[in-house]
């Protein structure tokens, strides 16, 4: 009898063995990572793929404009390029520095330099030198126009409304110019004269 208890032991184990086996074997096709795969991550890539090459369509369109605002630019550079003749201490007033043409001014009026100022606007740039009973002012073509910087009269403008205290010299070609204001017309020539070389 106890044989008997110990065989159908045995035969049940066996049957749920074998029944766990099954139970394995059935959940291995619903573990598997691609069992439920319906093509969702193909339609991805391919919206991805074509994502990617409307991006590479609109890289030439940004080269194109890149090519002709390069194209553009060397017009602009050549029409800024012309520069003045007439000299300040031996360079030229349309690329004079504010330190050269400070010690260029000091040298020909005797004086003492009381202040300097640089303005660039987003056009034109002014260099001025104040000393005692005399200003010297330089406008030009901005190298690096400032859009925000303040409005500054063009050359041919500030040549035209010269006072009777001044004297300037005005380069039309270059579009630059230079006004000494002084004690009068005649101190403001002489001043002039000697600062600048034309």
């Amino acid at each position: 009898m106890r044989v008997l208890h110990i065989a159908a032991l045995l035969s049940s184990l066996t049957v749920f063995a074998c029944g766990g086996a099954a139970k394995k074997e059935a959940k291995g096709p619903e573990s598997d990572p691609w069992a439920g795969y319906t093509g969702k991550y193909a339609e991805s890539a391919s919206a991805s793929a074509s994502a990617s090459a409307s991006a590479k369509a609109e890289k030439p369109k940004a080269a194109d404009k890149a090519q002709k605002v390069a194209e553009k630019a060397p017009e602009k550079e050549e029409a800024s390029t012309h520069k003045s003749t007439a000299t300040i201490h031996g360079e030229s007033v349309s690329s004079i520095d504010l330190d050269t043409f400070a010690d260029a001014t000091k040298t020909a009026t005797k004086g003492k330099v009381v202040s300097t100022k640089y303005l660039v606007g987003p056009k034109y740039e002014q260099l001025q030198i104040q000393m005692k009973g005399v200003a010297v002012q330089v406008i030009r073509p901005a190298a690096n126009p400032a859009p925000d910087g303040p409005s500054i009269a063009s050359p041919k403008a500030r040549n035209g409304g010269v006072s009777k205290l001044e004297s300037g010299y005005y380069d039309a070609d270059a579009d630059v110019v230079v006004v000494v204001t002084a004690a009068g017309k005649p101190a403001a020539q002489k001043v002039l004269g000697t600062i600048v070389k034309y």
